[in-house]
């Protein structure tokens, strides 16, 4: 406010002289610093840098080396030729009509890498991991998904705080706090990523990639949201204009959720399964080795044991490594975590059905609970002799007329899909196996469990027990049938017994089919 001087003039005070102009002149900045970088040439011009320097941001070498690395860790790094399957997804990816794909196969089979390997020179990739942004596991995850893609195309919408933050003004708010962009926003940015991507198409000739890692991150309820809707929606516009190929990297089973959720996607995409890569003793005992400076791994035969017990699965060989390096033997190791995993199929698979069963009110809901039983029993038996199983044959031998259980437990976790190697060009049927060689051995493990087995026998006999009732029922049933036929016959001899006999034919017919069609299959 203004002041009287001693002459009764009157005179400025410093907030007029010096702060306010200071802070119209900041205003002015801000101002012209936020419009500009919310026009349109200036956030399609980062959006394009953002995408071209994605393996400086990634510290991805655009040089490729000669080896087949599955994984690189502290563990192992183990060299694996996987040429083939990597020449196929480049070709997929740099060479072939842009199109919707989802790479999937189990945990550690090497998905992540060989997409990185696949898109390492290309020019311009977007690329979201899932798994490091750590959106949430319920429906706002798809919001999320969208406002780091938005985030990471470099697209700009800042709120007032948070520009003020940037500009040191302000201290206001967390720092690391992502807030999520609004519906309007979204679009604008949808639209802004396009006119980039038509940019590229027209001065490059390589197809940009929008690159979503770990995909199975998302919930279920996230795929059905509209927010992953209008993604897929834009994924499906953009490839159909031919401007970028659209890349998913997860597991199988929310490929499945989605494919459920969306049916008429379907169409729409392509899939790329992966298994865990084939290995040899000799591919890791030189590796077991140098894991632990030739302290404790002195050859092949730890490489059998381990290679036996895990296979591919390069994260339960490390695991492993742990407990060694604790002071644990190799064999005491393997049979902890194999034992571990019995214990989380049991939990999973037999105890909601145990539970089921002493809750059974009724015959036909202790009866439906005991067969049930008997059908997970037999799929881990089946799985225990044979590491994979056609789903035709598993349906027939085992499920039936339930074969919607095979769905349950694949979404438990403990059997998948498998495919052919990338590549093949022979026809393949659709086949089932334990989640991982882990699971084989767990699966071993319970058929041979002393509990577990007197379990079984109590179920055999108690549904032997009931199919007895259940005949005897059926006899006097059918005793009283006989019975009522006689009485509503005259008895006149000869006439009489042929009568009878006639009947008898005709009803013995009858209950003969029923007995067979009630029989189960063989």
């Amino acid at each position: 406010m203004d002041k009287i001087t001693d002459d009764g003039s009157r005179g400025s005070s410093p907030f007029r002289k010096v702060i306010f102009p200071a802070i119209v002149a900041v205003a002015a900045v801000a101002g012209g610093a936020y419009f500009i970088r919310r026009s349109r040439k200036a956030q399609q011009m980062a959006m394009k840098h953002r995408l071209s320097g994605w393996q400086k941001k990634e510290g991805i070498d655009t040089v490729a080396t000669n080896d087949m690395r599955l994984r690189k860790n502290r563990k192992l790094q183990v060299v694996i030729d996987r040429t083939e399957e990597l020449e196929f997804l480049k070709y997929a990816f740099q060479n072939s009509k842009p199109k919707i794909n989802f790479v999937t196969g189990p945990e550690g089979c090497g998905k992540s890498w060989l997409v990185h390997e696949a898109l390492r020179s290309c020019d311009y990739v977007l690329k979201v991991d899932l798994n490091t942004a750590k959106v949430s596991n319920k429906e706002e995850g798809a919001h999320e998904l969208l406002n780091f893609i938005m985030k990471k195309s470099g697209y700009y919408e800042p709120k007032l705080h948070s520009m003020l933050r940037e500009m040191g003004i302000s201290q206001r708010g967390n720092p690391n706090e992502v807030a999520l962009i609004n519906k309007q926003e979204l679009e604008n940015g949808f639209f802004f990523l396009e006119n980039v991507l038509k940019e590229i198409a027209t001065t490059s000739d390589q197809f940009p990639c929008i690159f979503i890692d770990e995909f199975h991150s998302l919930s279920e309820k996230a795929l059905k949201s509209d927010y992953f809707f209008r993604f897929l929606q834009w994924a499906v516009h953009i490839t159909d204009l031919g401007l970028a190929q659209i890349i998913f990297c997860g597991n199988d089973l929310s490929l499945g959720q989605l494919d459920k959720i969306r049916e008429s996607f379907r169409q729409r995409r392509i899939h790329y399964a992966l298994n865990y890569p084939v290995l040899t003793p000799d591919d890791i005992k030189v590796v077991l080795r140098n894991a632990d400076d030739g302290k404790i791994f002195d050859g092949k035969m730890e490489a059998i044991q381990l290679l036996e017990a895990f296979g591919g699965q390069l994260k339960d060989i490390e695991h492993a490594i742990d407990f060694v390096d604790g002071g644990m033997s190799i064999h005491s190791t393997i049979s902890k975590m194999v034992t571990e995993t019995a214990h989380v199929v049991e939990n999973l698979c037999f105890t909601p059905i145990l539970d089921e069963i002493s809750k059974a009110s009724t015959p036909s809901s202790l009866k439906a609970g005991y067969d049930k039983f008997m059908r997970c029993w037999n799929m881990i038996g089946a799985f225990s002799k044979e590491e994979t199983i056609l789903e035709d044959h598993l349906v027939f031998q085992v499920f039936g007329d339930h074969a919607h259980e095979i769905d349950i437990y694949e979404k438990f976790g403990i059997i998948r899909y498998c495919w052919p190697k990338l590549g093949q060009s022979t026809t393949h049927q659709v086949t089932l196996t334990p989640i991982s060689p882990r699971y084989h051995k767990a699966f071993q493990q319970l058929v041979n469990r002393p509990g577990l087995t007197k379990i079984v026998l109590d179920v055999k006999r108690n549904l032997a027990i009931m199919d007895l009732v259940e005949q005897e029922r059926t006899l006097k049933e059918r005793i009283a049938v006989i019975t009522d036929v006689k009485s509503c016959l005259t008895e006149e001899g000869l006439s009489f017994n042929v009568e009878m006999a006639k009947v008898w034919k005709k009803l013995s017919a009858i209950w003969q089919s029923i007995d067979e069609l009630k029989q189960p299959w063989k």
